[in-house]
């Protein structure tokens, strides 16, 4: 068999393999009562998509946001393509705290202009990871 056809397979099975998180709970404007809980992760490759937005946010999202008390957010900027999966540090918002526990998360661009998140079961349970839409994009769609 051929190197590049070997490459697509593996890059056929790793995206076989993406779960979507999709609901509004995950979205970075979502606030609850009652905390969410990513307590079924268990370092799976997810991709936000629909509701939940479209990549996780940059920047830290205060507590109460994403449907939980601690929202997960990446503290560092996406890779590019040419990456690969890149290791990076999240945090997670509690009491003012931007950075309240860290941790660090799988990350990969793909070509479609998405990333994929491998991402491991939080240390507490009312840790959410969070999803937003990218500006670039919303931008894309107001002026198209």
């Amino acid at each position: 068999m051929k190197r590049h056809t070997m490459m697509l397979l593996v890059i056929i099975n790793f995206l076989q393999e993406v779960f979507g998180l999709t609901s509004t709970d995950f979205h970075v404007n979502q606030s609850s009562s009652l905390p969410l809980c990513d307590s079924h992760m268990s370092g799976e490759w997810y991709r936000f998509t629909g509701m939940a937005g479209d990549a996780m946010p940059t920047f830290c999202i205060p507590g109460n946001h994403c449907g939980t008390h601690a929202p997960i957010w990446l503290n560092g900027s996406h890779p590019q393509l040419h990456e690969g999966i890149v290791t990076l540090p999240v945090c997670a918002s509690f009491n003012n705290n931007c950075c309240q526990w860290n941790a660090s998360i799988d990350v990969k661009a793909c070509p479609g202009g998405y990333f994929v998140y491998r991402l491991p079961r939080p240390s507490v349970c009312f840790h959410v990871y969070c999803g937003r839409k990218r500006a670039c994009q919303m931008l894309s769609r107001i002026l198209h």
